[in-house]
């Protein structure tokens, strides 16, 4: 497609659709991102994002949130894989899934 034929396309879709209408195409008013997005606009984000971890936490960083947890809110953060004597390790793992269903893992 020739600039001109683009140009043409782009008041095209204004007309149809107006300028920021909900719905409507992408545009591609220059800037830093000269690429129209083929998947549509981008989705929203929660002011929690910046929040969220960019990797999974290390059994250190974890250890550190479970001990912080339970001397704050009194909750128990307990790896099953962890506790030595088996007959301990199956009543924690029934009693989980008891009050939180099967995980998905399946490995507990």
């Amino acid at each position: 497609m020739n600039k001109e034929q683009e140009q043409e396309a782009s008041v095209t879709q204004t007309r149809f659709w107006g300028e920021g209408a909900v719905g409507a195409l992408p545009q591609n008013h220059g800037g830093d991102d000269n690429r129209i997005r083929v998947n549509g606009p981008r989705l929203p984000r929660s002011p929690l994002a910046r929040l969220q971890l960019a990797r999974p936490r290390t059994s250190e960083e974890m250890h550190k949130l479970a001990v912080e947890v339970w001397r704050q809110r009194g909750l128990a953060l307990i790896d099953p894989l962890l506790i030595t004597d088996d007959f301990a390790r199956q009543a924690l793992i029934n009693e989980a899934n008891r009050l939180y269903g099967r995980n998905a893992a399946g490995g507990c």
